[in-house]
């Protein structure tokens, strides 16, 4: 037994020299205290995958055995692996290490003394190890001799925590944690530090025994002063790790920069261009620094480079000097005029470590506002020259007395200048400087009188070497009142007749020191526009007294209420526009008027609500009675004449006129108007006062018959029908004649009478009388013949007629005008073409249709009895032909008048009273085109086109524009196929 072991033993350290694959066992080590065998291993090479056996022999026997299975080695590692090995001997035992891979077996012994061994029955106490590696810290190394840090290394405190021993691998990264400034493009930019500011290091293997504390050093190199974040990675062999950051870590310059002053500085305002930097060095050897000195302006976070200097020194060790004071002179006249404060940034540098220092200064003056003061109230000329007065308000901030050039520059680009001694702020908080006789042109001004003063205000300080120059844009808004240069004084005249020149008299007060050249004239209201004219005056005007003006007048209508007096001079801001109240009336008035003659006593429901009173009669003339009054005592030349219109204020027909003189202040007149339809409307009467026709009076009047009768008749009867009715409160008493037999009859209101007659078969005419019992009329018999069988085509203009006399409320569309023009102009009385039908129809006269045939069978007579002679008799061929072509033109004509005419256009005036020179508006409605149908006719019977626009079905909108040489009057709108009036308007003669 004994020799197997001992052959064993050789063939083991046979193996000892050996290596697979490159591994190394390079030695054991037992610790009893923890009973853990640690296997020291080397594995330059790729991964093994192996089983360990590990054997220990006392005495040439195994005392104990642990093996490890699968175990991976990696590779390129330097390791320890270890295993709990329990001992049954005290004494010397000699341990094998057996490592078997796929490839290779590995031995290694090494004896190792036991004192003391243990128990396998009894549990072994094992510490428990929460951390096996911990980072305690990091320093930087100083010296005894020179305290300040150097910055090529940092400590690094590790300690093992674990009852083995470890191979540790260290790693350091530190980063700048702070402001960053790098010079690019003329600029200092502050930005996040570059990676190249980031320090990296890193320390392998580092072999730290059992429950033990290591310091290893990292080298480092810093090249930019400030505080750092630090963060170190420790990892043993065995994975486990630790990681600590320590923030602020301190990097430091051996040049200190500590303050920047200004020569002659209160605080942090300036007042010279020159700089003193003030820095120490803080190491106890001599250093070689560059420092680079700039003057910025800020701008957000960056600062824009105006002026640079640049200063290489050698600084002394802090030993052999007090500090240093470095004089530095920059171009402060290159700071933004507007900027109020500037900054002076300093980088530097010593060996490798680069710092920076910047501190803020303000300008020595501030400018606080501008005010403009002393300028007038009000302006009255658009040439004047307005002055005013700036006022700059200024602050020295230094605490001495200092001389500052103000300057101010107006909108006209006029720059004003003052060199001034500014008192110190401890003295005086700010100092104002006045600049006088500054001007504005007043055509610059707004309407309202405003404008937007624009000022540049500029302090340079000193005033001629322009070390600090400061700006500041002040907007001051000045507001003047455009006054006009002349107003108008005193009221004007009480009283004004219509229709006569008079004088608006006031006075004009000038209230500038120099000539003005006025216009006065006088506008209106919209409402009297067209019926009110003045005169215009142009004056000059040199004295500043009052000076009368009078205007003269004329108003056509009636009016109380403002007019409007306008004073416009010649280049003045504003024209004076005075208001005053006008009370403009006719000079007659109508105090009563009442009809008499050919009335008929009517109750007119819609008007008075049961008022009855004399009305006039259809078809006869009816006097009017006026009671006229003169507010002038003897007034002569008074035009007076009545019209009548309708509800629509369409003119039916009027009186003569009459030209009379009131001697004192009253007289009567008397005035006759016929109407020959029913109407219900207005009796105006208007009066012609010096230039202007006014209304004078009005009232409602109901034109009617006073009974209506139709007879009703079939030829192949024997008996016909007479039907009565009126439209009075009470009943009528009558008496009807038709033909040869009388009847006394009694009408009811408003309810038809049906009573027959006998009149035999086959009549062709019947007549009809009605005598009235009752008073209600002047006019008591009535007579009317009824024709049937050939005349029966003419039915409906009877029926038509009757009806019309039936109706109180019969449309106004079917009301026309006579074509008796002289009504209104003096020239007798004609028959209306209705009267002459309804004449020819009860006396049984030819009508004018029958007439037409008669003549045209005549001229067909005439026409073929002269074809036979001109066959006979050649030569007077050429003088028939023409005679022939006129025959059959007229021919034509007659045929186209045999054809039934439509209904005649309605016609609406938008107004009744024109003057020459007006363009007359009308609006039409017709079933076919009255293209060629309507005409104007003017008191000189001339005829006029009128122009239309068709704005509708059946539509039309009219015009016509009255010539300025006609004659005043009424003027009829004429239907041409029926030579009908159909409507009208006056035209009066006004002289403005």
């Amino acid at each position: 037994m004994e020799f197997k072991y001992i052959i064993l033993l050789i063939f083991v350290a046979g193996l000892a020299t050996s290596t697979v694959g490159g591994l190394e066992i390079k030695d054991i080590e037992y610790y009893e205290n923890s009973q853990n065998l640690v296997i020291t291993l080397n594995n330059p090479n790729s991964d093994i995958n192996a089983n360990i056996s590990i054997i220990g022999y006392m005495d040439n026997k195994i005392d104990t055995k642990v093996e490890i299975f699968n175990y991976t080695i990696p590779k390129n590692s330097l390791l320890f692996v270890r295993k709990r090995m329990v001992f049954n001997e005290k004494g010397e035992h000699t341990v094998y290490v057996i490592i078997k891979s796929n490839n290779a077996t590995y031995s290694f012994f090494k004896k190792i003394d036991i004192s003391y061994a243990y128990d396998n029955r009894i549990p072994i106490y094992e510490e428990e190890v929460k951390k096996n590696i911990n980072i305690e810290g990091l320093y930087f190394d100083k010296n005894s001799v020179y305290p300040f840090p150097f910055y090529d290394f940092i400590y690094v405190i590790v300690k093992n925590n674990d009852v083995i021993p470890h191979y540790v691998n260290v790693s350091l990264t530190a980063s700048l944690d702070g402001e960053y400034y790098a010079t690019e493009d003329g600029k200092i930019i502050k930005s996040n530090p570059p990676n190249t500011l980031v320090v990296k290091s890193w320390n392998p293997s580092i072999y730290i025994s059992p429950k033990s504390t290591k310091i290893i050093p990292m080298k480092v190199n810093f090249n930019y002063a400030g505080n750092y974040k630090i963060t170190v990675n420790a990892v043993d062999d065995e994975g486990h790790r630790d990681e600590e950051t320590y923030d602020k870590i301190l990097v430091e310059c051996p040049l200190y920069i500590y303050n920047i002053t200004c020569e002659c500085e209160y605080g942090n305002y300036t007042y010279s261009n020159w700089f003193d930097i003030e820095i120490n060095n803080t190491v106890d050897y001599d250093v070689y620094g560059t420092l680079n000195v700039f003057l910025c302006e800020k701008k957000d976070d960056n600062y824009i480079i105006l002026d640079n200097k640049t200063i290489n020194k050698y600084f002394l060790a802090k030993g052999f000097n007090g500090g240093y004071s470095i004089p530095v002179k920059l171009n402060t006249s290159a700071l933004n005029p507007y900027d109020e404060d500037f900054v002076v940034f300093v980088a530097y540098n010593t060996g490798t470590i680069r710092n920076v220092y910047k501190k803020s200064f303000k300008k020595p003056v501030k400018i606080n506002g501008l005010e403009v003061k002393d300028y007038p109230e009000n302006y009255h000329f658009i040439d004047e020259t307005i002055f005013y007065d700036s006022y700059v308000n200024i602050t020295n901030n230094l605490d001495e007395y200092i001389k500052v050039n103000v300057s101010i520059v107006d909108i006209y680009n006029k720059t004003y200048s003052k060199e001034v001694k500014l008192a110190p702020k401890k003295y005086k908080n700010y100092t104002i400087v006045k600049f006088d006789g500054l001007k504005i042109n007043a055509k610059d001004l707004s309407h309202d009188g405003k404008i937007k003063l624009r000022f540049t205000i500029t302090a340079i300080t000193p005033p001629y070497e322009k070390y600090y120059i400061t700006k500041k844009n002040e907007i001051v808004e000045v507001s003047l009142i455009p006054t006009p240069p002349v107003y108008v004084q005193n009221t004007l005249n009480d009283e004004v007749f219509v229709g006569y020149y008079q004088n608006l008299s006031f006075t004009l007060k000038k209230v500038v020191g120099r000539t003005v050249y006025a216009r006065v004239y006088v506008t209106v209201p919209d409402e009297i526009n067209d019926s009110a004219f003045f005169e215009e005056k142009y004056l000059k005007i040199g004295t500043m007294e009052e000076i009368p003006v009078n205007i003269k007048a004329l108003f056509l209508k009636e009016y109380n209420g403002p007019i409007y007096i306008h004073v416009d001079t010649d280049m003045g801001v504003r024209e004076c526009v005075a208001t005053r109240i006008v009370e403009a009336k006719p000079i007659i008035s109508c105090e009563d008027l009442y009809l008499n003659n050919y009335t008929v006593l009517i109750k007119i429901r819609n008007r008075t609500e049961g008022l009855t009173m004399n009305e006039p009669i259809v078809g006869y003339p009816v006097n009017v009675t006026l009671s006229l009054k003169s507010y002038v005592p003897n007034l002569k030349d008074i035009e007076i004449w009545a019209s009548a219109m309708d509800e629509n204020r369409r003119l039916i027909n009027c009186s003569e006129k009459k030209r009379i003189n009131i001697y004192g202040n009253h007289r009567k007149i008397n005035l006759e108007i016929l109407l020959n339809d029913s109407l219900e409307g207005y009796l105006i009467i208007y009066a012609k006062t010096g230039e202007a026709i006014i209304p004078l009076y009005y009232r409602p009047i109901m034109v009617t018959y006073p009974i209506t009768f139709e007879l009703n008749y079939n030829p192949s009867n024997a008996w016909a029908n007479l039907t009565l009715s009126h439209n009075y409160q009470v009943p009528l008493k009558v008496v009807a004649t038709v033909d040869k037999y009388s009847k006394e009859i009694t009408i009811y209101p408003y309810k038809d009478v049906v009573v027959p007659f006998y009149v035999g078969k086959d009549r062709k005419n019947v007549s009809v009388t009605i005598e009235l019992s009752n008073s209600v009329s002047p006019i008591k018999k009535f007579e009317k013949t009824f024709y049937f069988g050939k005349l029966e085509k003419n039915k409906d203009y009877m029926e038509k007629d009757d009806k019309i006399n039936k109706s109180k409320e019969k449309s106004t569309h079917n009301v026309s005008l006579p074509p008796d023009i002289g009504t209104c102009v003096g020239e007798g009385t004609r028959t209306s073409k209705n009267e002459s039908e309804l004449s020819h129809k009860v006396t049984g006269i030819i009508s004018l249709k029958d007439l037409i045939y008669i003549l045209v069978i005549l001229i067909c007579s005439i026409f073929i009895g002269l074809v036979v002679i001109s066959l006979i008799y050649k030569p007077t061929h050429l003088k028939i032909t023409p005679i022939f072509n006129k025959l059959k033109l007229k021919k034509k004509y007659e045929k186209e008048k045999h054809v039934k005419a439509l209904e005649p256009p309605k016609v609406y005036m938008f107004d009744i009273i024109y003057s020459f020179g007006d363009v007359v508006k009308m609006e039409i409605f017709s079933e076919g085109d009255v293209d060629d149908t309507l005409y104007v006719l003017s008191p000189t019977n001339k005829k006029y086109k009128i122009e239309l626009e068709k704005v509708g079905k059946n539509k039309y909108i009219g015009s016509f524009k009255i010539p300025e040489n006609e004659a005043p009057g009424q003027y009829f709108i004429v239907y041409k196929p029926e030579n009908l009036a159909i409507s009208g308007f006056l035209v009066v003669d006004i002289k403005k």
